[in-house]
Order: structure tokens, then sequence, then C-alpha cells
């Protein structure tokens, strides 16, 4: 039942003071609205994040904006720390301190508490008349409470807080919501993992969501970092509790979201770091923050600013930052499992899974290792998903990598190897079916600089950048002696090397490199002779000999044409059964007959021109053969790059 209130309605209270400043507030619309939903309603939501990711500051702007609403919710505020032994007890003195600070609700605050004294339980009517009758409208608050409701109401400088119990502080919230005529009751605990006794405090949260229907409308909002015991306790307590309970990964904010407020933070910056003004173009810091509040708190820091001058600068400042975001993997990796730190390290190298990858790279990534070690990853908060394993936001990915290849590099180093190696066996041609592998393969190679890893490895991973990569691949990596490509035990790998040793072979006859094409044709024969059985090596020499045949037209080496055909020749009759080698020969003898039966011609009728060189028709047939055998032979290249195309 509610209370009598004849007085006017109570005015709006001066503004709180929360974490963060607004003007240095960028980004997090989304997150903002989304708690201004949230509170509207009883229940416990749970914000978590990694050191500095702005979970405090997300909290003070969204209680700022709250705070400005009427009627105004009466809000609680309490940053938890390690002295902290009930936080339920000091957020509500903060409650109620904000409330007494309101000195001109007071003698309005007196007449509803006078209405309504005999209704509420004798201590908290004894605490409440405590606080509005104080003689001083701005006195120790957070002690008056304590010690009234212990029942002492003598005031003691620096006498010991006692634990509030639960019924006490739902009672003063009752209270102080009547006399208030708050329509929210929100309570705020930041940084709860810093609390003496979890267990304690997490009874206090079990009680609250058992009896909630018992409290006025009230909200607790508790902010918490990745990877504490904290996490994993409300994670717990949070089963079964779907909608009441809820829990927000604060990720990185997107700098691109928003393009006002894009521009309002070069504004800000420009006008807060004299380094930024020195860089000409925004373009070139404002990657680095990578959606991290915490380089902005760096790059703004007095001492800071003072030595940042550069671009150079403000990347080191934001890289130092960086550093810190995800302290989880310094704790986590070095104590798990030795198979399952193995897996960790394998998805770490390759963090981008899709539902079409994963399963063409799991036997691969999970060889030797129970399946059981992914659930261990994700119960350990290591990955936030399974099918397929996923680290989470990208840049907690690439923060995992750079990590695992600064902390752990030998390790890391060593799965490195396996994984190429692996991944490289599995490659027979250039398909669907192998893009997977491949892909993966490329991402490797983009890491072989930082690992300085074996000549081999390297080479495997630029044979597969010449197969799937964006960029030429480097030939002469492919050609260097200590690969041993021709070594038996390089069996497994022929297959690839083949596949890359064509393409490079082709590119280089186009680019009229004829030398280094000749190089790469010899490495292919070496490949072909050590690999007989392989139909995937001989493929591509089939390919490349009859592309390098066409090629010496223009070099006009009739006897290196002649000896390549004659190699042509004698493939078809070491495979005559091979479909790909016989279809290649066929095609490049009907080419070779015409072009000889052409040559055969234009040499005549060079000669004749020769002989007589002001003979105008003479020179005219000449001309007329020679453009059509560079029309035919535009034809036939146009042929072989469509074999080409298609098979690989």
């Amino acid at each position: 039942m509610r209370y009598s209130n004849k007085v006017t309605q109570m005015s709006r209270a001066k503004p709180r003071n929360f974490p963060g400043r607004d003007d240095a507030f960028f980004f997090r619309t989304e997150e903002q609205r989304y708690l201004a939903n949230r509170v509207r309603h009883p229940g416990i939501t749970i914000i978590k994040g990694g050191p500095r990711s702005g979970k405090s500051w997300l909290l003070g702007r969204a209680l700022r904006q709250l705070d400005r609403q009427w009627p105004q919710p009466l809000i609680g505020f309490c940053r938890c720390s390690a002295q902290d032994s009930d936080t339920l007890g000091r957020v509500i003195d903060d409650l109620a301190m904000s409330w007494r600070e309101r000195a001109n609700l007071l003698d309005q605050a007196r007449e509803i508490f006078n209405q309504n004294r005999n209704r509420w339980p004798q201590l908290i009517s004894e605490a409440v008349s405590h606080l509005i009758t104080s003689a001083d409208p701005f006195g120790p608050v957070s002690s008056l409470v304590a010690n009234t409701l212990k029942g002492l109401p003598s005031l003691e400088p620096g006498a010991h807080v006692p634990r509030l119990k639960y019924e006490q502080g739902q009672d003063l919230i009752k209270v102080l919501a009547e006399i208030a005529e708050a329509k929210q009751v929100i309570l705020v605990l930041d940084q709860w993992e810093q609390s003496t006794n979890l267990t304690y405090e997490l009874e206090h949260l079990r009680n609250f969501s058992r009896d909630c229907e018992d409290w006025p409308p009230t909200h607790f909002l508790i902010a918490i970092r990745s990877g504490s015991e904290a996490e994993r306790l409300l994670e717990e307590f949070s089963i079964g509790q779907s909608g009441f309970v809820e829990t927000y990964l604060l990720p990185g904010f997107d700098i691109d979201s928003d393009p006002d407020e894009r521009q309002r933070l070069i504004d800000y910056l420009r006008a807060q770091v004299p380094a930024c003004r020195s860089v000409d173009s925004a373009d070139k810091y404002l990657p680095h923050i990578k959606g991290h509040p915490a380089v902005l708190d760096n790059w703004t820091r007095s001492f800071n600013k003072d030595k940042m001058q550069n671009l150079n600068d403000l990347v080191s400042v934001a890289t130092e930052a960086q550093n810190g975001r995800y302290p989880e993997f310094g704790n986590l990796v070095p104590q798990l499992p030795t198979l399952t730190r193995k897996l960790s390290i394998r998805l770490g190298l390759l963090p981008n899974f899709t539902e079409k990858s994963w399963p063409a790279l799991k036997p691969i990534l999970m060889e030797g290792i129970e399946t059981h070690s992914l659930d261990d990853l994700f119960s350990c908060k290591l990955l936030e998903e399974t099918a397929p394993p996923s680290l989470g936001h990208q840049q907690r990915s690439d923060y995992f990598l750079r990590w695992l290849l600064n902390q752990r590099k030998a390790e890391t180093g060593e799965e490195y190897r396996i994984l190429v190696r692996k991944l490289a066996g599995q490659i027979r041609e250039v398909s669907e079916t192998t893009l997977s592998h491949g892909t993966a393969l490329v991402a490797l190679a983009l890491q072989a600089k930082v690992l300085r890893t074996d000549v081999l490895t390297d080479s495997l991973c630029e044979a597969a950048i010449a197969c799937f990569g964006t960029r030429p691949a480097c030939a002469d990596v492919l050609l260097q002696e200590q690969n041993q490509w021709c070594a038996p035990q390089q069996a497994d790998v022929a297959g690839l090397v083949a596949l890359a040793l064509f393409n490079t072979c082709h590119e280089a006859g186009e680019e009229f490199d004829f030398a280094r094409r000749n190089a790469l044709l010899d490495e292919l024969r070496r490949l072909v002779q050590s690999n007989p059985t392989d139909a995937t090596v001989r493929k591509c020499f089939a390919k490349g000999l009859v592309n390098a045949h066409l090629q010496t037209i223009n070099e006009n080496d009739v006897a290196h044409r002649d000896a390549l055909q004659n190699e042509l020749g004698k493939l078809y009759q070491a495979y005559p059964t091979d479909t790909v080698v016989r279809e290649r020969i066929a095609s490049d003898l009907v080419n070779t007959y015409f072009l000889a039966w052409h040559d055969e011609f234009r040499n005549e009728l060079r000669r004749l021109a020769e002989t007589y060189p002001n003979d105008t028709a003479v020179r005219e047939a000449l001309q007329r053969l020679e453009s059509c055998m560079r029309e035919r032979l535009e034809l036939v290249y146009k042929y072989i790059k469509c074999i080409n195309e298609d098979d690989v």
C-alpha cells in the first residue's frame, strides 16, 4: 500500500559525479541504448571486458544520462577495491549520501517521513530519522548510515563500518525510494572482481534475484574484467535466469561506425594532443587505436602529450596500450596441459575459421588431440566459440598471435612448421576442394619473417602464394638448392611444389624472362624424374613443356624448340596411357606442325625478298604471311591460357 503524500513534487537535484567525461567519450551509442533499456526493468546486467576497455566510462556516461531524466532515479555507485568486504553496504551508502545531499528536498522528506514512520521497521526508521534530522546537511552520511543501521546513533570519527545485512539494505532502499518517489533504483558495482569476498557478495545477488518483487524497481549494473574469477562465478549464477540476468561483452568501438563521432574524435585529439596536429592526415594515426579506449587515454595523458612529437611516437604509445589489452593469455596458456596448449597455438596461428573452412582444416589441427581440448579452451575463456573455434573479436585474435610470436616463440615456431608441412601435403590441385588449405598456408606465410623458420618451410609458403596468393611468388625461393625437392622425404609436398613451379614458369614466359622460365622448367624436370608416379607432377611438367615449346617461336630458337618437341614425344612414349600428357602433346603437335610449315614457306619468301628487294609483290606476300603467323600465334596463346586456367 502506498503512503499518503500531499507535498509538492520534489525539485531536480544537482548532477552526480560519475566516472569519465562526456567530452572525452566517443561512440558506444548502441551500448548506451542497451543499458538504458535494461535498467527500465528489475534485473542484473553484467558488463565485462578487458582491462581499460572503457567499462567504467561507459557506466559513467549511461548514469549521467539517466541522472538527467525526470523523475530522477535513485543511483548508488561503488567502485570496488581489495579493501571492500561489503559492496552492497557501500553502494547503498552512496545512494543514501546522494539522496541526503539534495538539501532542497529535506523539508519535504521530513514531512513524508513523519507521515509514514509508523509503517517502516524500527531500525530503518531510526536510520532515516537520524539522516534527515542531522544538524549538518552535508555531514558524513556514510558513517551516519552505518552507525544508525547498527543501532548506534553516536558518530565517532574513523569508526569501523560494519557489514550491512541484506534485509537492512533492502528495507533502507524501500524507505529512500518512497521518500524520493523514485521510479527506478540503480545500484552500480564497478570493478566487482576486486571485492575481497566474492562468494559473500554473490549471496546478496542470489537473494535479490529471488526476492526482487519485494524490492522497489531495482536494477544492478555490475562491471567485471574478462578472465577473472568474478566472471566464472557470475556465469554460474546466470544459468537459468535468461532475461533477468544478462551479460554484455564490451567490444572495441568501431571508429568508422559514425562519421560525426569520428570527426568529433579527430577534433578532440587535435585539440588535446600536439603530436596529432603534427600529422598531416588523421588516417595515419586513427588505425592504431583499433577500437581500444586505452589508446586515447594514453595519448591524452599529460606525461605522454609532452614527450610525443610525431606519428612514430603516437604509434609507440598506442602499441604500449595495446600490449596490456588481453592479460589473460599470459595467465592461461602456460598453465594448459601440453596437448591443449598445442591446440591453442595452432588455433592462434590460424584464427579465422568459417563454417566452410573448419571441417576441411579440423583433421590437421586436431591431429593427436582429443575433442574435449576444444571444450577446455572454451571453459577457461581462451576461446569464445568452439564451432567453429573463435577467439572473439579480430583485435583479440591479432593480439593473441602477437603474444604467441613474442612470448612462446620456440613452441609456436615448431607448431608453425608442422602446420605448414601438413597443409602443403594436402594440396594436389588448385580448386574449391583445396582452397581452405591454400588460404591457410598463405596466411601462415605472412608470419614467416617473424618466426624465421627453415628454408623448406618458407619455400612451401611461397609455393602456396604462387597458387593461391594475390601477389606473384618469389621464384628464386622455389629454385633454392637447399629445398631438395627431389629428395624422397619431400614426396608428400611434390604436388604443391609442381603446381607452384608451373605457375611461376608460365608467368616468367609471359614476361619474356626466358632465363628464369628455363630455370623453373629445369626444376620441374628434376621433380618429375624423382617422382615418376606422381600424376600431378607429370601434368604440370607436360603443361610447362607445351608452354615453353610455343614460346620459343618468338625467340627464333629453332634448336631449343625442336629439343622441347622431342622431349614432349619422349614424355608421351613414357606415359602413353596418361590422359593429361596425351592431350597436352596432341594439341602441341597440331600447333607445331602448322607453325613449322609456315616457317619453311616464310624462309623461302625471305630469300626471295633478299634477292629481289624492289619486288613489291614479294615483299607484300612476306608481310601477309608474317601477319597471319602472328594472329595464329595469338590464338595458340589464348588456347594455352584457357587450358592453364581450367586446370590450375
